[in-house]
């Protein structure tokens, strides 16, 4: 003979699943199927920067990079070559909020990107390319960090 017994006092609801023998004894061996966690602790939803990167005096965040990435720059005073080893990440404002929404959903990580770390668009959409994935996906966490 099988029990169930739920109980509903509180707003979780337990389900005591057990068996009981021939002469009406609960055997509580026999409970069906495994425990399953499912309590997230509040700081494991909270956006972690990642390992490399550092905050800085001025509360902006540096993260440097896996892979140097060279710009070729082009102005009225000619062309140079622009190296980028690090970015570094401000707190966004709502106008940089409401432009990064504004944008297309395949240009909005990198406007967040531009935003944040002050970098022109233009330049932002090569460097962009440019990075490597594990850099990029850095950068995203830390643009996360940054919206909590």
């Amino acid at each position: 003979m099988k029990t169930l017994t739920v109980d509903l006092t509180d707003d979780d609801v337990i389900v005591d699943e057990t068996s009981s023998s021939a002469d009406g004894a609960a055997s509580t061996n026999a409970t069906i199927g495994d425990v399953v966690d499912e309590t997230e602790d509040e700081t494991s939803k909270k956006a972690k920067l990642p390992a490399r990167a550092h905050r800085n005096e001025d509360g902006s965040i540096t993260l440097p990079l896996l892979g140097t990435v060279t710009l070729t720059i082009k102005n009225a005073a000619g062309t140079r070559q622009e190296t980028i080893k690090e970015l570094t990440f401000h707190e966004m404002t709502g106008l940089d909020m409401r432009l990064i929404a504004q944008a297309s959903p395949d240009m909005q990580t990198v406007v967040a990107l531009a935003r944040a770390t002050r970098i022109p668009s233009p330049r932002m959409n090569v460097l962009f390319d440019k990075m490597k994935g594990r850099d990029v996906t850095a950068a995203a966490a830390v643009i996360s960090f940054l919206q909590e």
